[in-house]
C-alpha cells in the first residue's frame, strides 16, 4: 500500500485476517506484515481497535463514529444548552 494511503475498516479487518493465518502457519510477524504491505507499528495499532471484529461490524463502528463526529458540534449551535 503506498503511504499516506487510507485503509477502510474492511480492509484493516481482512489484512489483520490474513497476517493471523501466516503467523499460525509459522511465518514471523515481520515478514507476515512485510507480505501485506502494511508496518508492524499500524498492525499492532489495527490489532488494537479492531481485533475480533467481524467486516460488517467494523464498517458498524465506523459509521456510528462518523455520526457522533458529526452530531458532537451541535449542541454548539442551540443558545438554550439546558432545553436542547
Amino acid at each position: 500500500m503506498r503511504r499516506g494511503q487510507k485503509t477502510g475498516a474492511e480492509q484493516v479487518v481482512l489484512k489483520l485476517r490474513q497476517i493471523e493465518v501466516q503467523t499460525a502457519q509459522g511465518k514471523s510477524l515481520a515478514l507476515a506484515c512485510r507480505e501485506t504491505e502494511i508496518s508492524e507499528q499500524s498492525y499492532y495499532r489495527w490489532r488494537k481497535e479492531y481485533g475480533g471484529l467481524q467486516i460488517d461490524q467494523a464498517r458498524r463502528m465506523k459509521d456510528l463514529e462518523r455520526e457522533n463526529a458529526r452530531l458532537g458540534g451541535s449542541w454548539l449551535i442551540c443558545p438554550w444548552r439546558s432545553k436542547c
